[in-house]
């Protein structure tokens, strides 16, 4: 998987396998295994499954969730996760700063004035 995901399999899944996929593939024959990486080049072209994916692949079953407009919910949930945690990185960030600078409770307010001196004007 790391040579066919390249740097997308490293930066999820690691360098070793995790008690999550060798759970997952417990119990997994080496051609359900086979089978199944064939299988990833067309249900996932982009980014490797994950191991409960993988273990659907290896079992003959397509583990994402098409909704009545055909749109992979299973692709869609992993948008907002990244969404998600791209915001709470951002959060984090403001949260820096507002450790460091001194002057953040002043700008705020500052803002906050200008902003509804803006919306007066509109009335």
């Amino acid at each position: 998987m790391g040579e066919a995901y390249g740097y997308k399999w490293a930066s999820q899944f690691g360098e070793s396998p995790t008690d999550t996929w060798v759970g997952a593939l417990n119990g997994i024959t080496g051609e359900q295994i086979a089978a199944a990486l064939r299988k990833c080049s067309e249900s996932y072209p982009q980014w490797p499954p994950a191991a409960i994916e993988f273990r659907a692949l290896c079992e003959g079953r397509d583990p994402r969730n098409f909704d009545r407009d055909g749109i992979d919910s299973t692709y869609q949930h992993k948008l907002i996760e990244r969404a998600d945690r791209e915001r709470m990185e951002q959060i984090e960030r403001n949260r820096h700063l507002r450790l460091t600078d001194q002057n953040y409770e002043e700008k705020n307010r500052e803002a906050g004035a200008a902003t509804l001196d803006r919306l007066k004007s509109l009335f």
